[in-house]
């Protein structure tokens, strides 16, 4: 059986796990993310979702920057 969770971007372990992948991306590009961690935790039966404010407007901002 699969498991099978919404999870919001801007939830701190998938924050965690999100890289900016530069090399992937054409001209004119700010690249692409990729999910390169350990989110194994989104699945446990315990974990509850949250949003983490600071850390995705920190998040969004490196990305806008770029």
């Amino acid at each position: 059986m699969q498991k099978r969770r919404i999870v919001s971007i801007f939830d701190p372990v998938v924050l965690s796990a999100t890289r900016i992948q530069t090399h992937w991306a054409g001209r004119e590009s700010r690249g692409v993310t990729q999910l390169t961690g350990n989110i194994a935790e989104i699945f446990a039966p315990h974990y509850r979702p949250s949003v983490e404010v600071q850390g995705g407007k920190a998040f969004l901002t490196q990305l806008i920057e770029r």
